[in-house]
């Protein structure tokens, strides 16, 4: 013979409950304090030092962020004025016939046409 539960839920009421609706409320507060006693409780000074991180990140972020912008404004003008650099230095060599090119383009420059060959 197979047992029966006769383990009432919080959503049943009795036969003949006079409550009707009124049972809503007290259902939600029992859910309610469920859910809260499953959350792991914070106290005071827990909150008061979580606040305070908090409040030392929102004042080095924007000092962060400053920094990170000033950089990049740095490594802009960097690359610019290496792009005029080695302009000049092209310049520069195509006005020496006798040195070889050895710019970005042709690393090892004009070496190979250069060198001598020995013939014995």
């Amino acid at each position: 013979m197979p047992l029966q539960s006769t383990v009432r839920t919080a959503s049943a009421r009795p036969p003949g409950s006079r409550l009707g609706n009124m049972a809503a409320p007290i259902q939600d507060e029992f859910r309610r304090r469920r859910i809260n006693a499953a959350r792991p409780s914070v106290d005071a000074s827990q909150r008061d030092a979580l606040l305070g991180r908090l409040q030392h990140l929102r004042t080095i972020v924007p000092v962060f962020a400053q920094e990170l912008a000033s950089a990049r404004r740095q490594a802009a003008a960097l690359r610019q004025e290496n792009r005029k650099l080695l302009e000049r230095i092209q310049e520069l060599q195509r006005d020496r016939p006798g040195v070889p090119d050895r710019s970005p383009e042709n690393p090892r420059g004009a070496q190979d046409k250069c060198l001598p060959t020995s013939s014995s």
